[in-house]
């Protein structure tokens, strides 16, 4: 699990420095959502935060997509917390972050 959760902050770390190689980081990451494994998915939802800033409007939508889902299965506090921040942080510009961010906000009030 170490292993793991230093190999997703180097992936993180690795798009931020070589910016050639920062979608395909971000799919990687993206991708890792789907693990059956919470701590991985909980630490790539962190480390997503850093990479989908600045990023043009579709990446946003489906990276929000996947995180929404999400949200139900999430108890790591760091993830949950970071769920409700990228949702804030995009919800004044994107569409799709402003229609669910009522919903998120009830999840995470239950």
């Amino acid at each position: 699990l170490e292993f793991m959760s230093a190999t997703i902050e180097s992936i993180g770390q690795c798009a931020s420095r070589i910016k050639e190689i920062a979608p395909m980081c971000l799919n990687g990451l993206v991708s890792l959502l789907s693990n059956r494994n919470e701590a991985i998915v909980a630490h790539s939802i962190v480390v997503i935060r850093t990479q989908i800033i600045n990023k043009d409007e579709t990446i946003i939508t489906s990276v929000l997509r996947q995180i929404v889902k999400l949200m139900g299965k999430i108890s790591a506090p760091a993830a949950r917390a970071t769920i409700v921040w990228i949702v804030a942080e995009f919800s004044g510009n994107n569409p799709y972050a402003s229609r669910v961010a009522p919903d998120v906000l009830r999840q995470i009030a239950k």
